[in-house]
């Protein structure tokens, strides 16, 4: 049994308990709102009422807080939210209330009850509904924030993987021996181009670096840290790697989980023959309803380099944790095509 259901059924069991025990304490002490029953019938009768209804404010309040938090979550509208929380536990009480009070006039009341006796019925049901309604959705947020919990503690072991992914790929020795080769070659030919290379390997680690502790980035500054891999492999492979970028300036300011793009620049590179015969052209750009959408030519190794393991399952972890909408990978016959959710303000 999971945390959340050990606390579902141990709020049930406590709400039997609390409409058993306030509705008999209470019909007790006024005794003339108390359904005329033999004793045994009476406990069997309130019982039954207690689990029956208790069981239906399970259900209706775990529908009711998730659908709320769909519509108007806590942390993007938390006054509005507020007041809606209260306005429905209000209904639901009353609503609740009502059932506690009809049911038992029809089944063991046949005969017209006073009014004054079916004012106090109600506000003895509706204090026991609201109770209830309080405690299932006390019940609801604790599940809540533990899984928030644990859900921040799986998107940071992601995001340690994604890490240790791209600082895997970057000291790799063939990554290595490449950038020094080109480097080498470059410091004979064209010192000036060298130095850029350098500055360029540079901020590469550094922005791996810099995103240590964040679940997400701008756009912007992730097309950047891009471009600067980007240059790294342009100079190894020349016009043979051919990358192009076009994203509308509005969408910069929207959020990616780090390292997204080059890991699946890496994984093109890895997985695709590039020559001047068979250039590798990869395209990145803004779909729909804000997705970003890297897509590249299939032209298949014979034999793929080792690779880490994580890549595009990382990513599809990742989004997971982040956001709703979930990462879309597909393969025709002639393109690769992954599709990433931008993030907004408002979703993270």
């Amino acid at each position: 049994m999971t945390p959340e259901q050990k606390n579902e059924t141990g709020g049930y069991i406590l709400g039997v308990i609390l409409t058993f025990a306030l509705k008999t304490t209470i019909e007790s002490l006024l005794s003339d709102i108390r359904p005329q029953l033999s004793a045994p019938s009476y406990i069997a009768f309130n019982l039954g009422l207690s689990l029956g209804v208790n069981f239906v404010l399970v259900l209706v309040t775990r529908r009711m807080n998730a659908q709320l938090e769909r519509l108007l979550p806590w942390h993007s509208t938390p006054v509005r939210r507020f007041v809606i929380q209260g306005l429905v536990t209000m209904v639901l009480s009353l609503a609740t209330a009502y059932l506690l009070v009809a049911l038992p006039m029809e089944l063991v009341l046949p005969s017209p009850t006073p009014s004054d006796i079916m004012e106090r019925r109600m506000y003895l049901s509706t204090l026991i509904a609201f109770t209830l309604s309080t405690l299932y959705t006390g019940v609801y947020f604790l599940n809540q924030w533990g899984g928030s919990r644990a859900q921040v503690e799986r998107l940071k072991q992601e995001r340690l993987k994604a890490q240790f992914a791209a600082l895997k790929q970057q000291l790799n020795p063939h990554f290595l021996f490449n950038s020094l080769s080109t480097l080498s070659s470059l410091l004979a030919e064209d010192p000036e181009q060298a130095s850029q290379f350098v500055q360029k390997l540079s901020s590469v680690y550094r922005y791996v670096l810099e995103v240590t502790d964040l679940n997400v980035v701008d756009l912007r500054r992730e097309v950047q840290a891009l471009e600067a891999y980007a240059y790294l492999q342009q100079v190894r492979f020349g016009n043979s790697l051919q990358l192009k970028i076009v994203i509308p300036e509005e969408s910069t300011s929207l959020f990616v989980a780090p390292l997204t793009l080059q890991i699946l620049l890496e994984n093109a590179i890895k997985h695709n023959v590039i020559s001047s015969d068979k250039p590798l052209q990869v395209d990145i750009d803004v779909e729909g309803d804000n997705w970003l959408v890297l897509k590249n030519r299939i032209q298949k190794k014979y034999s793929v380099e080792t690779g880490t393991g994580i890549g595009l399952k990382n990513i599809v972890n990742r989004y997971r944790l982040l956001d709703k909408r979930v990462v879309e990978i597909k393969e025709t016959s002639s393109e690769f095509i992954v599709r990433i959710p931008l993030l907004n303000r408002e979703t993270i």
